[in-house]
């Protein structure tokens, strides 16, 4: 999808523009930190105990730890301000998408969604799982699969449980892209230095049809999938 924007790129000058490492640091070093966390990750899956099941956030933190020896010195303190700074309007988001789902039971809203999902018609089930995903998922991708998720799967039983979760999260993961949110859309614009999100929205929205098409032909052919992946 994205070659035609590569045509014109110059790998000299991409090659140029990276960060080069300085001669002093050993190479091997500067993967520390990643094959650290990969042990960690293999050890507690493969020796699952009282004393190997430590736990992701604590993994993490000690691969950061590793991760001081294994490159050029930094100020610590500048990085985690910046880090917090960066990513504060982020959290400020999902923490009042929490607190919005949360009151959405509490009132009575959520059950009254299930209710109406269910008593769809089959036709209607299917424009509205492709229609209400995304758009609540504008709100929160995972609200939408916590709010909507279940009672579409719900409502969609006696096909392959497993194979139309997948087509709902698929759909669901469109919310993304949906103002006013659109986490994955605004990091996109960032890392292309695009001011305008709405650009980048129009850009993708052939995709965004096709993968909620793609997402409901799953679901509609959940048992043929289901079987041919058992064969495979």
């Amino acid at each position: 999808m994205g070659y035609r924007y590569l045509k014109n790129t110059n790998p000299d000058k991409s090659l140029r523009d990276l960060p080069t490492i300085p001669k002093e640091i050993d190479r091997l070093r500067l993967f520390l930190p990643i094959v650290l966390l990969l042990l960690l990750m293999l050890v507690t899956r493969l020796f699952p105990g009282r004393y190997t099941t430590i736990g992701m956030p604590l993994i993490f933190i000690i691969c950061c730890a590793a991760a001081f020896g294994s490159g050029k010195s930094f100020n610590y303190l500048e990085v985690a301000r910046r880090a917090i700074t960066n990513a504060m309007p982020v959290m400020g988001i999902l923490i009042g998408i929490g607190m919005f789902i949360q009151i959405m039971s509490l009132t009575g809203v959520r059950g009254y969604l299930i209710v109406n999902t269910l008593q769809l018609p089959s036709v209607w089930l299917y424009i509205g799982i492709m229609v209400s995903l995304p758009l609540f998922g504008a709100v929160s991708s995972y609200g939408a699969s916590y709010v909507l998720g279940v009672p579409f799967l719900l409502a969609l039983l006696g096909r392959n449980e497993i194979v139309v979760a997948s087509g709902l999260t698929l759909i669901a993961s469109l919310g993304d892209m949906m103002p006013p949110t659109a986490l994955a859309g605004i990091f996109a614009a960032q890392v292309v230095k695009e001011s305008n999100y709405f650009r980048i929205l129009k850009s993708c929205l052939p995709y965004i049809l096709m993968t909620a098409v793609y997402g409901i032909a799953m679901i509609l052919s959940a048992n043929w999938l289901a079987k041919f992946l058992v064969v495979l």
